[in-house]
This record gives structure tokens, sequence and C-alpha cells, in this order.
């Protein structure tokens, strides 16, 4: 009886296709040791394709180790390969550059900065670099010249590299671009809430950071909604900044129930706009998703604190974000923007 032979791709990979398949299903499901190992056994075997080096790029950046993901993707971005090759290096380079400075600087945005927080965090300024995101930037914004197909997802991704920057007016006109492109990628609609809830903090202020006309009609915001006008620019109250930031949550958990980040920013909305009861309901979905992340747990004592909670209730989730602490010094940047490395 002949055996069947391998299948060209096989051959020409050095290895059968379910290594591939098992390694992607590894870093979907966070195992990326399990995974790196699998890569690093094909390359051992005489693999040199661009599937390998890029899900390995994935794994070290996604762990950590980001100028040996940046240099895969740069080697693979500045090849002769095939056009769709080189064009997702080029993202993935970007996102890894962009993960990096997020690492080092934290989160900016306003609602960050200003929003409820659960206990204080050492900031060590003198870490922090003199430019962050230009070098992510500045790539995105070559692709977007360079190719037609998934631009919706690099606008999403230079909005949120401009709110970290604190120019919403561009994050603005690139989340109207990926809007305008698709509104079916979970991440867009994420990035959409962040947007807004940062103009709803920036209004509570009394400062009322006017948005364009433009910005304005494309969201709908009707003309009671305005509270006044600069030339081409009007004011908007909070409380349509903040719909608009609920109902983005509410599509983004729609399009993927599984992401925390959108639950918890759905809960956060909620508590904003004083729905106790609902921020609730998706703390106990975040809950289910992801009990011990230092995100839930804040949350859950943001909540508890807000509604007068017994001390002892209070005293626990304490304990427990400390001990979470203590175990993870290093958080995730994904905490902040969930990772959505090109495959």
């Amino acid at each position: 009886m002949n055996r069947p032979s391998p299948s060209s791709a096989a051959r020409e990979n050095h290895g059968p296709a379910s290594h591939l398949a098992t390694a992607e299903l590894c870093l979907q499901r966070l195992d990326f040791m399990g995974a790196r190992s699998i890569l690093r056994k094909r390359l051992d075997q005489g693999a040199d394709d661009f599937k390998t080096w890029n899900l390995l790029g994935v794994c070290w950046a996604q762990m950590g180790d980001y100028g040996r993901a940046v240099e895969v993707f740069r080697r693979f971005s500045e090849r002769k390969n095939a056009k769709t090759v080189r064009h997702k290096a080029m993202f993935n380079r970007g996102l890894a550059l962009f993960f990096r400075d997020l690492e080092q600087v934290g989160d900016c945005s306003v609602a960050r900065t200003m929003g409820p927080r659960a206990m204080p965090t050492t900031v060590q300024p003198d870490q922090l670099p003199r430019d962050p995101f230009t070098e992510a930037v500045s790539i995105w914004q070559e692709l977007l010249r360079l190719r037609t197909h998934s631009k919706d997802i690099f606008f999403a991704h230079l909005s949120f590299a401009f709110l970290q920057r604190g120019d919403l007016d561009r994050a603005l006109d690139c989340m109207m671009s990926a809007l305008s492109m698709s509104e079916h990628f979970y991440l867009t609609q994420y990035i959409l809430g962040r947007l807004f809830l940062d103009l709803f903090y920036l209004s509570a202020e009394g400062s009322h950071y006017p948005i364009n006309r433009t910005v304005a009609e494309f969201f709908e915001v009707e003309e009671f909604e305005i509270m006044f006008k600069e030339g081409d620019r009007c004011a908007v109250q909070r409380e349509t900044h903040l719909d608009i930031a609920m109902q983005a949550f509410l599509e983004a958990r729609r399009q993927n129930p599984m992401s925390l980040e959108s639950t918890l920013g759905l809960s956060h909305t909620y508590l904003l706009a004083g729905m106790l009861e609902e921020a609730y309901e998706s703390l106990a979905h975040a809950e289910a998703l992801a009990p011990d992340s230092l995100q839930t747990l804040e949350m859950a004592l943001v909540l508890h604190q807000r509604s007068a909670a017994p001390p002892e209730t209070i005293r626990t989730l304490v304990n427990r974000i400390r001990e979470q602490r203590r175990l993870t010094p290093r958080q995730p940047v994904t905490n902040i923007l969930p990772a959505h490395y090109l495959l």
C-alpha cells in the first residue's frame, strides 16, 4: 500500500501544515511559549517561510521582546516578497513598535488620567521616550499610501495612536475613515468608545473641546445637542459624547463577546451614566471572562466604592489587587489595546 505523498505546501514549508495551525491556535489561546517552541522546531528543520517567521515575530512581540519582533517584520517588509506579505509585515512592525512605546509611556488617554482610579500606581517619567508612537504612525501612514486592502484596520490603529498623543482632531479623522470603510471590526468600535470617552471627560471638566462640524454630522449629532459654535467647530454636550461611547462599546461587545476590554469599557460608561445595575451586569460578564484580571478587579473596586459596599468587600478587593500587582508587576500593554497582528 502506497503512502499518500505530502502536499507541495507541506514540502515547501519543511513540515506538516498542521504544525503552523497548531502554533496559530497556541497564539489564540495566549500560549506564546508553546507556539514559540513549535515554530523554532520548524526553523531548526530548515523552514524559512514568511508564515513561520511572522508567527514567531508575533510570539516575541506578545512576550515583550519587541526588538526581535521588529527585526523579523522589518526583514520581510523589505524583501522582494508578494505585496500581501510585505504589507502584513509592515503593519505588524508598526504594531510592535507601537506596543513597545505604549509599554514605556502607559495609557496617556484623558479617560485614564482623569477617570475613576481604584488604587494609585507608580509612574517613572524618567523612562518615557521623547516622542512616542512616531515610528508606528509613520509606518502605518506609508502603508495607507501603498495598498487598498484592510485600510479600515490601519485607520483604526492610527486613530488610537493619535488619541494616545492627544491629537484628537486627527484621531477623529482617522476614525471616520475607518468607519466609512467598515463598521464590523470590533476593535474599531472599541477605539471609537475610547475616543468619545476622552471627549466626555474633557467636556465634564468644563473645557468643552469643540469638534469639527463634519465630525458632528458624521456621528449624527442633533442641533439641540450642540451647546455653542466657534466658526466651523461646535461644542457638544457631554451626555452625547457618553452616549456615543456607550453605543460603541455595546457594538464592540456584540461583535466580540470575548473582548474583556470592550466589556469593561461598557461598565465604565454605565458607571458614568449613573446606571449602576447595568454597570454591575457588565462587570459580571467581565468576571466570567477573566476573574483574576487586574482590570476586572480594579473596575470591581471602583464600582463597589461608588455603591458604598461593606468595608470587608473593599478590603478583600484591595488585597486581591495588591496580590495581582505583586504577581504580575509588568502588566501587558494589551490591557490598553488588544493586539491584532496580521497572521
